[in-house]
């Protein structure tokens, strides 16, 4: 059987923690799950649901999203040095404005450059809980199964 990981994120992928907060969520992390692990990076990076990945859906009109259409705007927003730098997008069903963050996704997925991971399904809630009275912002919930 594939293994499920939990991935959190904050719903805001170009949140940038201060010092402090890093301090503090690492800091809660270890408290809450020993064996979690939490992760910054310099750049935005695609967090996927891994063989969960199944549709993409406009936010607008909930037409299915062609994976070819998502591939291309991928590769034309993503910069090697800087990662996703900015996700804005125009959907191919309604002609709408939105990021590549906020299309719907089967299973959840997104973009952040700020990641905590966890095997233990237990300790998602109260790590979610953490990372948003630390950060004050949301944060979501990825499941992955690999």
């Amino acid at each position: 059987m594939a293994d499920l990981i939990y991935k959190l994120i904050p719903q805001d992928p170009f949140l940038e923690l201060t010092e402090q907060q890093t301090a503090q969520l690492q800091q809660a992390v270890a408290e809450q799950d020993p064996q979690a692990v939490f992760v910054e990076t310099e750049r935005v990076q695609f967090v996927d649901a891994g063989a969960e990945f199944h549709e993409i859906r406009c936010p607008f009109c909930d037409s299915e999203i062609a994976p070819m259409w998502w591939h291309k705007e991928m590769e034309q927003i993503y910069a090697r040095i800087q990662g996703f730098y900015d996700l804005t997008v125009t959907t191919p069903c309604c002609d709408q404005q939105t990021t590549l963050n906020e299309l719907v996704y089967d299973w959840p997925q997104g973009f952040s450059s700020i990641l905590v991971t966890t095997e233990n399904q237990a300790a998602v809630a109260p790590l979610q809980q953490a990372a948003e009275k630390i950060s004050g912002r949301s944060w979501r919930v990825i499941k992955a199964r690999y």
